[in-house]
């Protein structure tokens, strides 16, 4: 795992022909780092990760991974590529938490066929790398959000994928699930994935990336290290928000941004 280098070029994406959603998006993402994806909600953050993961066709321009056009890769081929973690998930059958793990192996199984004994003792280690083993016979559906959320991590490293897509993942959980799942985050980023996270929140991108944009309308308003890019002039531009970066003495002396104000 944890070879995937991303370009995302000249990138534009209109729904049903109607005015660009996505428009001039340029980027490129180095294997094995976090991109945060930041910007006020409706701005086309998720449109974005649909693209890259080849759900969503583009209207003009090209996205390569390890220089391969997404588009040439055929379906089976790209879901040992990239995996990807919506928003929301609401689970319409009662699985254990080991069936939804193991749903992580479909693009190693050949059709009309049963897991493996190789797949099923990946799927365990997948639970033992996360320190939630002991979930496995639990219905999913009977878990908290956070413990939703860790399940689809698992899920990622039994599908051995080389690119995670994540739509804001730790903005619906409490404070600690959120700590949790970011910690979650770069522990996979430690093994080699690399992740590209959708995210309205500063702070998150400020605690993990490696790389941060900000889209203002569709577009790509600024890239690059996270504690250049969240600064109170673009915040104020982008979110219409008057803030203060202030630095923090933990974890690692990395910057906090305060909100003080709307000034819309």
């Amino acid at each position: 795992m944890g070879i995937a280098k991303v370009n995302v070029k000249e990138v534009f994406y209109a729904y049903e022909n109607k005015k660009d959603v996505l428009k001039e998006i340029d980027f490129s993402l180095q294997s094995g780092k976090i991109l945060s994806i930041l910007s006020p909600n409706g701005c086309g953050k998720t449109t974005l990760l649909k693209c890259i993961n080849g759900i969503l066709h583009l209207r003009s321009g090209s996205i390569l991974l390890d220089n391969k056009d997404i588009s040439i890769y055929r379906v089976h081929e790209l879901a040992k590529k990239i995996a990807y973690i919506p928003q929301f998930h609401n689970p319409i059958f009662p699985y254990k938490v080991i069936d939804m793990v193991l749903m992580g192996r479909n693009p190693y199984i050949p059709l009309y066929s049963f897991p493996r004994k190789n797949d099923i003792a990946i799927t365990y280690q997948s639970l033992r790398e996360l320190g939630i083993e002991y979930l496995a016979e639990k219905k999913y559906s009977e878990l908290s959000g956070g413990e939703r959320q860790l399940i689809f991590f698992a899920r990622i490293l039994a599908q051995q994928a080389e690119l995670l897509l994540l739509d804001e993942p730790a903005s619906h959980l409490d404070l600690s699930n959120q700590i949790k799942i970011l910690d979650m985050i770069k522990q996979l980023s430690n093994f080699g994935i690399t992740i590209i996270m959708s995210t309205h929140i500063p702070d998150q991108a400020l605690m993990i990336s490696d790389n941060c944009i900000l889209m203002k309308e569709g577009q790509l308003y600024v890239y690059g290290d996270p504690e250049i890019v969240i600064n109170t002039r673009n915040i104020e531009q982008v979110f219409g928000v008057s803030s203060m970066i202030i630095d923090s003495p933990y974890p690692a002396n990395r910057k906090i941004c305060v909100p003080i104000s709307s000034i819309i």
